[in-house]
């Protein structure tokens, strides 16, 4: 579920962006808020881009999911 974007993440999501999505578009010098539940998994992933080229400018770097309050 998307929490927001814009430059620091706080702006609301375009009516189209908001609910349960596992694609999220984000723009040059832009961030971006997700809300998610990963279950009982726990542990390193990585982001995933379809443009080759971010690889080589760390746009694809792994994030970390560890156990915590879900109400948080």
């Amino acid at each position: 579920m998307w929490l927001g974007r814009g430059p620091d993440g706080t702006d609301a999501p375009a009516p189209n962006e908001r609910g349960e999505k596992d694609v999220m578009r984000v723009n040059p010098n832009e961030m971006v808020g997700i809300i998610t539940r990963f279950g009982d998994f726990t542990g390193l992933f990585p982001w995933i881009c379809r443009i080759l080229e971010h690889e080589d400018h760390e746009m694809m770097l792994p994030f970390e999911v560890v156990t915590g309050n879900a109400n948080h």
